[in-house]
């Protein structure tokens, strides 16, 4: 039975010090590998051919509507009266 224990005892020393090990050099390399993934699958190239074409054919529909508010009365505001606008849009863009 004591050999059983120390056998244990051993492999969990081995097991902590390897995740340690592991640890440490993923800490330093870790960043580096995500940042050049991030890098290599954001990229809009034609050679790429999943992110181009996931680009160039969206699956669904997107459109994106954006809003303006033309200030009429600035001098006012700046007196610190409340703001008068007019909302110019939306301009819709696919």
């Amino acid at each position: 039975m004591g050999i059983n224990k120390a056998k244990v005892a051993v492999g969990f020393i081995v097991s902590g010090v390897l995740m340690v090990f592991f640890g440490v050099v993923l800490t330093f390399v870790g960043p580096i590998i995500i940042d050049d993934q991030v890098v290599k699958n954001t990229v809009i190239d034609p050679k790429n051919s999943m992110s181009y074409t996931m680009w160039k054919d969206v699956p669904v529909p997107f459109f994106m509507s954006v809003y303006f508010f033309n200030l009429l009365n600035p001098q006012e505001v700046l007196k610190g009266e409340k703001p008068m606008v007019e909302q110019k849009g939306p301009f819709v863009y696919r």
